[in-house]
């Protein structure tokens, strides 16, 4: 069985990397469950670890640990939003967009300015999928990962944008 460990230093390094893409983030972690409208909410303060295994995540806190199988999970964010239809879009700066369907099982990237690649990195920062090509509109299909949390990172000539997701 392999498992990823999430200390609270990483945790803390998330914490203000979301702060910094997203002004008005909380100090809040957010579980959202399918079928459920509302989130588990954890402090970032009282978060004591993330672990991911084969077949579940696992929040540790000073009051216990609480699991959830991944095809239990809708949305993890840092941001109270919740997206019901299944598909997550972010909007990143005014020129680039990018979205993942769930269904289909792919990322999607819409520029204002050209494109030169799009990376999928698992948690320990290893790329296990990339594209490179030249447009404004790309697309990757995950379907050969597996389950689990990825950063998707799209390239352009002089910037880059990345996101996490959760497949």
């Amino acid at each position: 069985m392999k498992t990823c460990f999430i200390s609270i230093v990483c945790l803390a390094f998330l914490q203000a990397s979301a702060a910094a893409a997203i002004p008005d983030d909380g100090d809040n972690f957010y579980v959202y469950t399918k079928g459920v409208t509302n989130a588990n909410i954890y402090s970032l303060d009282n978060l004591d670890k993330l672990t991911f295994d084969d077949n579940a995540m696992s929040v540790w806190t000073s009051a216990g640990r609480t699991d959830y199988a991944y095809s239990d999970i809708a949305l993890l964010t840092f941001r109270e939003e919740m997206k019901p239809s299944g598909i997550e879009t972010l909007t990143i700066g005014l020129d680039v967009l990018i979205s993942y369907d769930r269904e289909s099982m792919l990322v999607s990237v819409q520029s204002s300015k050209p494109l030169t690649g799009l990376s999928v990195f698992d948690l320990q920062g290893r790329m296990v999928s990339s594209l490179r090509l030249q447009g404004d509109q790309l697309q990757l299909s995950l379907a050969g990962l597996p389950q689990g949390v990825y950063v998707v990172k799209a390239q352009g000539a002089g910037f880059g944008k990345s996101v996490k997701i959760i497949k």
